[in-house]
């Protein structure tokens, strides 16, 4: 999937990681947050964020990244599915975050992030892990 941050720039991922593609001048940053391939990838144009969920490393659980394109910096990190994220996004507003995941043997669930830009912070990126 290819999201627009911008006129000029968009966010999409190879593998595990994420690419910020500037059309002009013509220049690339990456997200460098995942552990294994990305599945899905949303912006928010309000909070002038993106989040990025994962298929389910070896020995881990998948999970979902929210960064900053500008810097591609990480602000939190969702650990709630126990099979792949399938999709994520974000209120209109930028104050929640949804992510839906799972399998078939595993069934399928969608976890709602309320009120996470409240502490968001550049230094400190907040891992949070759901039962």
């Amino acid at each position: 999937s290819v999201c627009w941050i911008s006129e000029k720039a968009f966010v999409f991922p190879v593998a595990c990681v994420a690419v910020v593609q500037r059309l002009e001048p013509s220049a690339q940053r990456h997200f460098l947050g995942h552990s294994a391939a990305i599945q899905c990838i949303a912006y928010c144009p309000a909070v002038k964020l993106c989040a990025s969920g994962q298929k389910e490393p070896k020995g881990g659980r998948p999970f979902v990244c929210v960064w900053s394109p500008d810097d591609c910096a990480l602000r939190a990190v969702f650990e709630y599915h126990d099979s792949r994220v399938l999709g994520v996004g974000f209120s209109p507003a930028g104050d929640m975050v949804f992510s839906y995941g799972g399998s078939e043997a595993d069934g399928h669930r969608m976890a709602v992030w309320t009120q996470f830009s409240r502490w968001i912070s550049r230094a400190d990126p907040r891992v949070v892990r759901a039962p």
